[in-house]
């Protein structure tokens, strides 16, 4: 995913990837949490969701 973010917005886009445990992952925009797989029944979010 982080490489899709990158391939579109590259030039206004600083992501930073946060080891987890448990397979957690979670997307956050300006702090807020926008997905979060594990509240999501484990789906991994694409591209098009995140928006």
């Amino acid at each position: 995913m982080a490489t899709e973010f990158w391939g579109e917005w590259s030039s206004d886009l600083a992501i930073t990837l946060t080891p987890g445990s448990g397979g957690q992952l979670e997307v956050r925009l300006d702090g807020a949490k926008i997905f979060d797989r594990k509240a999501e029944g484990g789906k991994y979010p694409d591209l098009q969701r995140v928006r």
